[in-house]
């Protein structure tokens, strides 16, 4: 009897202690990241792993499912890592972000890549969005080749651990504008990703819920600190150096018809002309700029070749449209105009709730970029002073999000 009781004591141990070095003991939280980066996204892959293992255990149905391909990312060639950083350079465009991997076998690796159908382009590796660049047994996957040349040529790096960027979340985002630091939680719910303090959700609903009965597709609003957070933090102007005071949009989505006519020849060699309709999806929409001298954003867009002479906005691919400068603002609206009847008085939030439209005017998205768009219920994003919450919501599913 004390035998078994010994045997089973050291099966519990054992496993117990698998346990935690699978899933709690973490050693690979340093790494070396650009002193030009000014924004940082780390992820705690294990805490993700326990989730994960918690969802599965808790949701049978899957337990049979037919196993896809495993993620080239994280296929047998790449060193597992207890943290993952995702960088944004300063003075890089918003959507430029690069993402490190160690490897352990880098010719495999790069094997992989041609197998899932990446093709190799000057010094990088290219499909859809993601570029893969290598560089002493490391990859960089970025959503752009823009980082690599900065990281090819440049050594200014400092080691940063992953305890400066998180605190309670599955994982946190990390911003500097120059002058101040902006630090943020990240959940991984059932149904949804949120940004922020896990209490901000229920003191940001009232807003949430105005905003959805009034909007059909987006409406957002940012006052002039929040404009300069972001030109700051993304290295980027709307019409120079311009002051902004506020920003208002709101839009929907239509279907309307757009009228096709094609030429040919009948029997008898007469040219004839054939007229078709087909349904098109076009968006309504206003942007108002609020400024102290409004003339001068007009005459930056002038001079920019932004405006033509019908005074079409053309850096807004959805025409036709028109300019307009009155009192204090600089107007861009569609024709036919948008009929405004928000009556939202808060500041510097953005929402936009998805729908079939949306999903008919992004078709030429790649396959997996549409799929998750049409798994998307809305985006959701608000800005206090002290505080900031974000929502990403999915659309109701059997299945927790981490499981999809």
């Amino acid at each position: 009897m004390r035998k078994s009781v010994i045997i089973f004591s050291a099966v519990i141990f054992l496993v117990a202690s698998a346990v935690y070095l699978l899933l709690y003991r973490k050693n690979s939280d340093v790494i070396s990241l650009p002193k030009d980066a000014d924004a940082v996204v780390v992820i705690d892959a294990k805490k993700l792993q326990r989730k994960y293992l918690s969802a599965f255990i808790t949701n049978p149905s899957v337990w049979n499912a037919k196993k896809g391909e495993p993620n080239f990312l994280f296929d047998s060639s790449v060193k597992r890592r207890d943290y993952y950083f995702a960088v944004h350079l300063k003075n890089s465009p918003a959507g430029s972000w690069f993402l490190q991997l160690d490897l352990k076998d880098e010719k495999a690796f790069r094997e992989n890549l041609l197998k899932n159908k990446f093709v190799e382009e000057q010094y990088y590796f290219r499909k859809d969005r993601l570029f893969i660049w290598f560089k002493s047994e490391k990859a960089f996957v970025g959503t752009s080749p823009d980082p690599f040349q900065y990281l090819a040529e440049n050594k200014n790096f400092e080691t940063k651990k992953a305890e400066d960027y998180l605190s309670n979340g599955d994982a946190g985002i990390w911003f500097f504008n120059g002058k101040e630091t902006f630090k943020s939680d990240i959940f991984f719910n059932d149904e949804s990703i949120t940004f922020g303090n896990q209490n901000s959700e229920d003191s940001e609903e009232n807003l949430l819920n105005s905003i959805k009965r009034q909007t059909q597709f987006l409406t957002a609003s940012a006052d002039e600190k929040t404009i300069k957070d972001f030109q700051s933090i993304f290295g980027t102007s709307v019409f120079g150096n311009n002051d902004i005071l506020e920003i208002d949009a709101e839009a929907d989505l239509e279907e309307v018809n757009d009228t096709i006519i094609t030429y040919g020849y009948d029997e008898n060699f007469d040219e004839t002309e054939k007229i078709s309709f087909q349904k098109i999806v076009q968006p309504r929409y206003h942007i108002i700029f609020k400024s102290k001298n409004p003339t001068a954003l007009f005459d930056y867009s002038k001079s920019q070749r932004w405006i033509n002479d019908e005074m079409a906005f053309t850096k807004i691919p959805f025409q036709p449209n028109r300019v307009t400068v009155e009192n204090d603002q600089f107007r861009i609206h569609s024709i036919p105009q948008l009929q405004r009847n928000k009556t939202i008085k808060d500041r510097n939030f953005i929402f936009i709730k998805n729908s079939k439209l949306l999903s008919q005017l992004l078709k030429v998205l790649p396959a997996n970029e549409k799929k998750l768009l049409e798994q998307t219920e809305y985006f959701f994003a608000v800005k206090r002073r002290n505080s900031f919450f974000a929502e990403i919501k999915f659309k109701p599913n059997t299945l927790p999000l981490i499981l999809r």
